[in-house]
């Protein structure tokens, strides 16, 4: 049972790799031309949706300017430890809290309170844009 769960660990590792491989390779496209996609829910509504300035804050990550990049999207800035440790937790889990109980629910509960966040920091900034 042990080798099937990581084989099935291995197959669903690989979307994440080709999606890691595509964004590096539009961080490098965005930081050297003049090519940038377009937030169609912000051309359609006027509103910002809560990923609205992520392509300025990584732009501004590649050079390391910090401010510049927290204010393109303050709540995706500071929540990337959160993410990064969700994705470690769930892909690389620990040897004791693999087979633990709480584990998924761990899971579960920081991936619906980040949701929660993300809705609500949406709701936020377009209040203040106002």
């Amino acid at each position: 049972m042990r080798s099937t769960n990581l084989q099935m660990h291995k197959k669903s590792k690989f979307p994440v790799i080709l999606i890691g491989i595509g964004c590096i390779i539009y961080a490098i496209m965005v930081r050297y031309t003049n090519f940038r996609i377009p937030c169609f829910f912000h051309k359609i509504t006027g509103y910002y949706c809560p990923g609205c300035g992520i392509t300025r804050m990584f732009y501004h990550l590649t050079f390391l300017d910090w401010k510049r990049a927290s204010q393109e999207n303050y709540f995706l800035f500071w929540s990337i430890p959160l993410l990064l440790g969700l994705f470690l937790v769930y892909y690389f889990p620990f040897s004791k809290f693999e087979k633990s109980r709480w584990r998924k629910k761990l899971i579960n509960i920081t991936a619906i309170g980040y949701l929660i966040g993300l809705v609500i920091w949406s709701v936020v900034r377009n209040i203040l844009s106002i």
